[in-house]
């Protein structure tokens, strides 16, 4: 489960007792079965908002395939 700093930092969303860093919310994540690559997109998207694909690429140390297939599996629960 790699990722670069920026994806391993406290959310800036949460503050206080409440600030959990990205890979902790990645490992949780894990452990209720997404998969290491779709929690990393999802957290770096959640933290940094929407991002081009080569940006993702690079920021969470992941393949293109990986990115898409991370983002088909989060395009899965988006509201239509």
């Amino acid at each position: 489960m790699a990722m670069a700093t920026d994806a391993s930092t406290a959310s800036p969303s949460l503050t206080g007792a409440s600030r959990v860093k990205s890979s902790e919310i990645i490992q949780l994540l894990s452990t209720i079965g997404v998969e290491a690559n779709t929690a990393t997109v999802m957290v770096y998207l959640h933290t940094q908002g929407p991002s081009k694909s080569s940006d993702l690429q690079k920021i969470c140390k992941l393949r293109q395939p990986d990115v898409s297939v991370a983002i088909n599996h989060l395009n899965r629960f988006k509201p239509h």
